[in-house]
């Protein structure tokens, strides 16, 4: 190489020289602090602010939901235990440490920016636009979902159906690690040093922070939880209804009244309506019922329905008072409300209130009435009663129907006195059924000391047997299930004429009748 060359080549790097010095002179090379340190502690201090005030706000609107679910037409408490409480305060503290992390960044950032550094400058406004739009569409999403639940919550009781601490935990994992992760990512490519000790400095004052604030409980959820489920039937007496499989949907919901019978801690039954607010004596139904026909139109009185929600193990004798009570009014249909058989929802399942057995109730006769009176004051020793065909009573014209006897007590169930399994009672009524169809009926008498889930189980099965045939029939002539063409008129009405609910239970002037007839020897009938 030649002496000219050298002299060039040294001019080149005399001139480089210069050049980077006279650049790091001017501060475009220099190393610039990107968070200034007095900055940074008043930005500690606001981020922990921040995030308190996050916390309270997302802990309130939880127990908000919580209050309003109770005082809502489902009037059904979302309790949460010890755990669940913690795992909820938990997510919430944790999304409100990573809003106080943004919170530091940006209040540190936007006081440290070197306006002399424009590179630098420019990549800390880039965080800063990105982070704030990141920031303001998390919190718009968020808040819009927890509108939406929370109106769902007051709504629907998915409270029974929907469980984030058990079924949903990884969300509420994965929702504050991609926020704090998102920030702390678009962090590190403007800071470029130390990034994984500031990683860790980052995650333990989060998790510090969080576990902090998660114990932390700005309405004691715990005291709200006991103040609200001594208001609730089921939790102040025993209210435990019977589960059914043949149950039927209340045709008309504003013409139902509900009442409820629970037992308290001497097992003796109560009497509670306006959704268990007010307890009332039997002596005290009939002017229930009166004021709640004063309501209605002359037209819908009669068709006032009683919704009895009756703990399953109340005796059945106390309920056929009830019944006659509600007999003797004018009432002609009465509902027992039913737990849906083999549900993993608890008997108290709002949605279960508007399910129940129907039973037609037979019509009162003073006249008859004042017949067997008359008639139970003779000697009937050497006499005869002679019966025929009459509204009064059931007992000439059953005789027209194929008919068996099904007597129920607390031990046994007999079948025209031969003791029968529930498995084979089913069997036995199916095949009935399907051979007389509609001339078939079944007589079904019980002992009034057994409890009224008994009474219930017993009812469902042969009424299931009923119901089995309804859906066999309706899927081989239609195609669908019976219960799909409920409100379609024809089908509907068709299949029920076939296989209708023909269970006959004798009314207490019924079993007077008999008395007397047995009483006063052989019975002649006239037709």
């Amino acid at each position: 190489m030649t002496c000219a060359a050298y002299a060039q080549v040294s001019l080149v790097v005399t001139a480089l020289f210069i050049s980077i010095k006279m650049t790091l002179h001017k501060g475009f090379l220099r190393k610039s602090k990107l968070l200034d340190p007095v900055r940074a502690k008043t930005g500690l201090i606001l981020g922990i602010a921040y995030s308190f005030a996050y916390y309270g706000f997302f802990n309130l609107f939880r127990e908000a939901i919580r209050i309003f679910s109770n005082y809502s037409s489902n009037n059904t408490l979302i309790v949460l235990t010890s755990t669940e409480n913690f795992q909820y305060n938990l997510f919430y503290a944790s999304i409100s440490s990573v809003l106080g992390l943004y919170v530091f960044l940006k209040f540190t950032i936007e006081n440290s920016i070197d306006y002399s550094n424009r590179k630098l400058k420019l990549r800390q406004r880039t965080f800063l636009n990105n982070h704030s739009f990141f920031k303001w569409t998390f919190l718009s999403g968020f808040a819009r979902f927890g509108s939406v639940l929370g109106i769902t919550y007051l709504m629907i009781p998915i409270q029974f159906d929907l469980d984030f601490s058990k079924e949903l935990w990884l969300l509420l994992i994965l929702i504050p690690l991609v926020l704090f992760l998102n920030i702390w990512t678009e962090f590190v490519s403007i800071q470029k040093t130390k990034e994984l000790k500031g990683f860790a400095i980052a995650t333990l004052c989060i998790t510090i922070t969080s576990l902090t604030y998660s114990n932390i409980n700005f309405y004691d959820f715990q005291e709200f939880n006991d103040r609200i489920s001594r208001n609730l039937l089921h939790n102040r007496f025993h209210l435990e209804l019977p589960r059914a499989r043949s149950y039927a949907t209340i045709e008309r919901r504003s013409l139902a009244v509900n009442i409820e019978i629970a037992r308290d801690d001497f097992n003796q039954p109560r009497i509670f309506v306006d959704g268990g607010q007010r307890e009332i004596s039997r002596s005290e139904i009939r002017q229930f019922i009166l004021l709640k026909q004063s309501k209605l139109s002359s037209i819908e009185r009669d068709q006032l329905t009683p919704n009895l929600m009756i703990d399953k193990n109340i005796s059945m004798e106390f309920v056929n008072l009830l019944k006659e009570e509600l007999r003797k009014y004018g009432l002609r249909t009465l509902y027992y409300s039913t737990a849906v058989a083999h549900s993993k929802y608890p008997s108290h399942y709002p949605p279960f209130r508007d399910l129940g057995i129907k039973e037609r109730l037979a019509p009162v006769f003073p006249s008859f009435l004042n017949f067997l009176d008359s008639a139970e004051g003779l000697n009937l020793s050497n006499k005869q009663i002679i019966t025929g065909k009459s509204i009064y009573y059931s007992s000439e014209t059953i005789k027209r129907y194929n008919s068996v006897l099904i007597e129920l007590d607390g031990a046994n169930c007999l079948l025209n006195g031969q003791p029968v399994s529930k498995e084979k009672l089913f069997s036995i009524c199916y095949d009935l059924f399907k051979k007389y169809e509609s001339r078939m009926t079944i007589i079904f008498e019980i002992d009034e000391k057994i409890t009224y889930g008994r009474y219930i189980e017993y009812k469902d099965i042969i009424l299931s047997s009923i119901g089995k045939l309804r859906n066999e029939l309706s899927l081989h002539k239609y195609g669908k299930p019976f219960k799909e063409w409920y409100g379609y008129g024809h089908k509907y009405d068709s299949i029920r004429a076939i296989y209708p609910w023909l269970l006959l239970e004798w009314t207490p002037e019924e079993k007077r009748l008999q008395a007397l007839i047995k009483k006063a020897g052989k019975k002649q009938s006239v037709h």
